[in-house]
């Protein structure tokens, strides 16, 4: 029962200083910034903004890794955890913190997020990157702040670089074996195309030859003359009788 009750609190605490750290303003009153009575934009009111501002001067940016770090403690204790478990996500947390503001920092001192403007790595950020930045520059600073910041990710979330990697190699190894064998089925497929039996194109049919007929030489015949009556020399009229 108890431990129900303590993961009910983590997680109420997660929404709190996850949306009051979302909805941050600059104009609004908090421990460095002194104003009048007037609209607050903080979801969670005064409070809201009082904690976002705190934890935005300490941490800067990296002051959203708090409350991702209460929800992994909320699921540890609903699943029964060993509290070690719990103790080492809250030290691994805490290099999260401090190592990436700290590396923001080194190359930038503030962000534009959602119209607002947030610190880099705030109180303590700033501080890290000045001392690394007078003793081992920009380059090896930055190597340094991501060997604690991966030793942070291995304590927080139980990442395991080997881990990662074998499961990278798998899964790139399932995905060449994958187009391997697509590429297989397309090359089967064309072979057994190429091997079927081309349909020939249909044959034209051809026109049967015209029969040229010779012209008839047809002669005409010729028209048969009128029949004439003969004449005979008795018949012919003499002007005397006789």
């Amino acid at each position: 029962m108890r431990k129900e009750l303590y993961g009910i609190c983590f997680f109420f605490i997660f929404i709190f200083l996850l949306f009051s750290l979302l909805s941050y303003s600059p104009d609004d009153p908090s421990i460095n910034v002194v104003k009048g009575p007037g609209q607050i934009h903080n979801l969670f009111g005064l409070l809201g903004a009082h904690v976002a501002g705190l934890l935005i001067a300490l941490f800067g940016l990296s002051a959203f890794w708090i409350p991702l770090l209460l929800l992994l403690s909320t699921i540890y204790i609903f699943g029964n955890r060993p509290r070690r478990t719990t103790l080492i996500t809250i030290s691994g947390g805490i290099l999260l913190v401090i190592t990436t503001g700290s590396i923001l920092a080194l190359y930038q001192d503030s962000f534009l997020i959602f119209g607002q403007e947030f610190h880099s790595g705030g109180i303590v950020g700033f501080a890290l990157r000045d001392f690394l930045k007078k003793y081992a520059n920009t380059a090896g600073g930055t190597m340094i702040l991501l060997l604690f910041l991966i030793i942070g990710l291995v304590l927080a979330i139980s990442f395991s670089p080997t881990r990662f990697l074998k499961n990278c190699w798998k899964t790139a190894l399932d995905i060449l074996g994958h187009a391997n064998s697509v590429y297989t089925i397309w090359k089967a497929r064309r072979e057994k195309k190429k091997a079927l039996p081309k349909p020939k194109p249909p044959k034209s049919k051809k026109k049967a030859p015209e029969i040229k007929t010779p012209p008839l030489n047809i002669k005409t015949q010729k028209s048969t003359p009128k029949p004439k009556q003969e004449e005979f020399e008795f018949m012919r009229r003499t002007e005397d009788f006789e």
